[in-house]
């Protein structure tokens, strides 16, 4: 199924409007959710757009994640696309169905958002949605910005029809809460057939059938890998340095959106990015190459190592696992300049703060305001 390429209009949406955007416009027949968080805006804006183009979309609330993420892998089962939309603790809620769905031979394309949380700003944990893709032996997509969020969804859902996997979209909080200049289209994608077929060894996560389906997961593994290195090169490439680099920077991500920002503003052009978006399973190949052609190389990814844990060889690689990047907190802009003047020996590069600046705050006296939860949130 392709999906029109026509543009209508531009328009400056919040990530998380981006995302629902092309949920919507990749034809996807069943959006389901519970809210958190940062990732409370998208299925309200799925609703929104649904209507708008004329969509025959099911839109619902699930009474958990679990629930929600069961309602839209069963409706992949007829055939029809399904998104289920979750925070990153919910995902720990719908471990148990997203765990077996790996193993499945889906019909229609399924798609999980599961929005991280570095910091963090309104969540019980820092953990990383891309480890449960690790886990669960499912691909993921990590979008540097909102508009690049919109596009991976396409790319999801095909991806997902073209293995018979579920894929994951990971948007950390700064992309699901930036606003962008965002490309809209005219014609959503028409939906296909809708019928569901009864086959066990399809859909029953029985020991007899996992046994079988579970060597075929893992070739799944093999060849989206291959494909993650040469076709997806729109999300997966390299800015070059102008001459030769020592150092190089691979980073995933709004971190990557952020490094690229301040090497620009700094007017450093002797440093090579690589980027990846898509850190699971890792473009081995690329990334290796791109290392063995610079002295040093800085990681820089959030919340934990994903992308360092699935190269087979780490010497001289500076990132988390090493303690050169932070184990904890997100990856702030001035966070980012010290670790990379660090690695440049440019202190020049590195962000302090203004005491007068907070001074200034501190004369402003300003009330303290306590975090509030959305109305009618049932957390």
């Amino acid at each position: 199924m392709e999906v029109s390429r026509r543009v209508s209009a531009r328009a400056i949406l919040l990530g998380n409007e981006a995302i629902a955007r092309g949920i919507v416009e990749a034809g996807c027949l069943v959006a389901t959710a519970y809210p958190g968080t940062p990732s409370s805006e998208i299925l309200p804006a799925v609703a929104k757009y649904a209507d708008e183009l004329g969509v025959p979309m099911s839109v619902e609330w699930g009474v958990n994640e679990k629930v929600a993420f069961e309602e839209a892998a069963a409706a992949s089962f007829t055939g029809a696309r399904a998104c289920a939309v979750m925070k990153q603790v919910g995902l720990n809620v719908a471990a148990d169905p997203f765990m077996s769905i790996a193993h499945y031979q889906l019909k229609g394309g399924l798609l999980l958002v599961s929005s991280d949380d570095p910091g963090p700003h309104s969540s019980q944990t820092e953990q990383d949605s891309r480890y449960f893709a690790m886990f669960a032996k499912v691909p993921c997509f990590d979008p540097a910005t909102a508009e690049e969020a919109r596009e991976m969804v396409f790319d999801a859902f095909d991806l997902s029809e073209r293995f018979a996997i579920v894929t994951m979209l990971r948007p950390s909080v700064r992309v699901d809460h930036c606003r962008q200049d965002v490309e809209e289209r005219i014609t959503p994608l028409k939906p296909g057939e809708v019928k569901f077929e009864k086959d066990p060894s399809r859909w029953a996560c029985l020991p007899a059938f996992v046994r079988i389906n579970h060597p075929k997961l893992n070739q799944k593994m093999l060849d989206i890998r291959e494909a993650f290195e040469t076709e997806f090169s729109k999300y997966n490439y390299e800015v070059p340095a102008k001459g030769a680099a020592k150092l190089g920077i691979v980073a995933s991500g709004s971190a990557f959106a952020v490094v690229k920002d301040i090497l620009k503003g700094a007017g450093r052009d002797d440093v090579s990015i690589l980027k990846i978006g898509t850190p699971h399973p890792l473009p081995v190949k690329m990334v290796n190459d791109f290392i063995s052609r610079h002295e040093k190389v800085l990681f820089l990814e959030e919340t934990y190592p994903v992308m360092e844990m699935q190269l087979p060889d780490r010497t001289g690689i500076m990132g988390r696992w090493n303690g050169v990047v932070p184990g904890a907190g997100e990856l702030l802009p001035e966070v980012i300049a010290d670790l990379v003047a660090k690695a440049l020996g440019d202190d020049s590069l590195s962000v302090r703060a203004n005491p007068l600046l907070k001074e200034a705050l501190e004369e402003l006296k300003i009330v303290p305001r306590r975090p509030m939860l959305c109305p009618g949130c049932p957390h």
